[in-house]
């Protein structure tokens, strides 16, 4: 950080724990990755199947720890599929 200005940090979904995110936040780092379709946002898309692409706070638990993100979900019409993303962009 010291020598280099790190505008967007892109991850895959293999770094989407409390930690990581937590840590990106204090660090005021803009991130996306992939989010993990576990029941809970499975249960998310299915709800909102209506929508071809929206945001939702969403807070991730694990055991004392949680880190809270913005869920990107987006239909994609080609795939004919729901992606998601955790990410603190706008």
């Amino acid at each position: 950080m010291k020598y280099v200005h790190v505008k967007y940090v892109l991850l895959d979904r293999g770094f989407l724990f409390c930690d990581v995110i937590n840590v990106l936040l204090n660090l005021k780092l803009k991130y996306i990755m992939p989010a993990i379709k576990n029941d809970k946002i499975k249960q998310i898309v299915k709800d909102n199947s209506n929508k071809a692409s929206y945001f939702l706070k969403y807070t991730m638990r694990s055991g004392r720890k949680n880190a809270t993100f913005n869920l990107m979900v987006k239909y994609d019409e080609k795939d004919k599929e729901y992606y998601t993303f955790a990410t603190n962009l706008k």
